[in-house]
């Protein structure tokens, strides 16, 4: 199974997510939220940022934590497209959907012209691996969903295939990030 570190998912962003936050153009979509860690840490630091999650209770989560968010699927339109300075995907949220391509067109749509995609990746660079999950809590177990697990290696021949420019790669506390410049619009 994949897993999730639930304390860090659930918990305040730490460091490694500050590094994340310091890297954010304004506004930022946190596609796929979850509780709101991400998104908290951003308005605390200043920044315009919405949350989206399928999850009600996630999204609710967030709310709580004073993190706006919505509760959309990401191929559902949402609020300001082609207008976000950023489209974040923490805890290996670009691999929702199982494909990693499609994904990223959709950031490239939510963002300006010129926008960042900042996607943290799996620590293994060269994994790309397609897997079905199924997200459960205390009170509910979602249907299974695809999922990629894609390392830092291969996130970036993704995105030069579809002529995203890699910014930055980097590494902290064992975890792997790579921001994208969107140079065009769809």
């Amino acid at each position: 199974p994949l897993r999730l570190d639930i304390s860090r998912w659930a918990g305040p962003a730490d460091e490694i997510d500050m590094l994340v936050v310091a890297r954010c153009e304004p506004p930022v979509i946190d596609l796929g939220c979850g509780p709101g860690r991400m998104v908290q840490a951003l308005a605390e630091s200043g920044r315009a940022a919405l949350g989206v999650d399928m999850s009600s209770v996630a999204v609710n989560m967030s709310m709580a934590r004073g993190g706006p968010a919505l509760r959309r699927r990401i191929d559902e339109v949402l609020p300001a497209e082609g207008r976000w300075g950023t489209a974040l995907l923490m805890d290996s949220n670009v691999g929702m959907g199982g494909d990693v391509a499609a994904l990223l067109v959709r950031c490239m749509q939510l963002v300006v012209p010129g926008g960042l995609i900042i996607c943290e990746a799996d620590r293994i660079p060269e994994r790309h691996e397609v897997h079905h999950v199924v997200l459960r809590t205390q009170h509910a177990t979602s249907h299974p969903l695809a999922w990629s697990q894609v390392g830092t290696v291969a996130l970036i021949e993704v995105a030069r295939s579809l002529d995203l420019v890699l910014m930055e790669e980097w590494t902290a506390g064992g975890r792997a990030f790579v921001a994208l410049r969107s140079l065009r619009a769809l």
